[in-house]
């Protein structure tokens, strides 16, 4: 009888072991849904914002190597609430005005968007999400964060 429970024991923890390896393997492979903007090649960081609300309404997410000193950008824009508001992204550099590059509507919708850095020399922009009513487009905050009228520099991309 004690030899069954041994190696019914040592089947199980055969099971958790392989199955932490697993995990472990897959969370390595597969980039966080949280990582966003760039802060240098290779580091990506966490994007959102929260119009005058708890919930976060827009996120935005890098697509896979976009960090990596290129001079262009490429992201995930999603829409995170169904609320009668749709969401956008926008870049400014230096002497220039806020460019729009991604726009979308709907809880859970996404939009794939690029930004080529406009200097062609240092793979850095400023970045800000945008919140617009659905009904007629029109922009009713942009900011990072909580912060509205803020925004992050986005470098390295």
């Amino acid at each position: 009888m004690l030899d069954r429970r041994r190696r019914l024991a040592a089947r199980f923890l055969a099971i958790g072991l392989l199955a932490a390896t697993l995990f472990t393997v897959d969370s390595l492979a597969s980039p966080s849904p949280a990582e966003a903007r760039c802060m240098g090649v290779n580091n990506p960081v966490y994007s959102w914002f929260a119009y005058d609300r708890a919930a976060v309404q827009a996120s935005e997410t890098p697509a896979a190597g976009t960090c990596n000193g290129n001079n262009t950008y490429t992201g995930v824009l999603k829409d995170e609430e169904q609320d009668g508001y749709c969401v956008s992204v926008q870049f400014r550099e230096t002497d220039t005005f806020w460019v729009p590059v991604g726009y979308v509507c709907g809880k859970g919708n996404t939009d794939r968007f690029e930004w080529n850095d406009l200097q062609y020399n240092n793979s850095r922009a400023y970045e800000q999400l945008c919140v617009h009513r659905a009904s007629d487009g029109v922009q009713v905050a942009c900011g990072w964060g909580n912060e509205i009228e803020g925004f992050a520099t986005n470098w390295g991309y």
